[in-house]
């Protein structure tokens, strides 16, 4: 089954979107997550 151009754009920046969460979480876990956030525009608040 083929994608159309819609459905494919959403599962990229679905994708994308959870890249960046990962990054970030492995970031974190490593110590370095509150550069990694400022980068990304989230703010401590949004880290729970």
């Amino acid at each position: 089954e083929v994608l159309s151009g819609d459905e494919g754009r959403g599962l990229v920046d679905v994708i994308a979107r959870y890249t960046q969460t990962f990054l970030l979480l492995q970031r974190y876990d490593e110590g370095r997550a509150d550069r990694a956030a400022r980068r990304a525009g989230w703010h401590h608040a949004d880290l729970g």
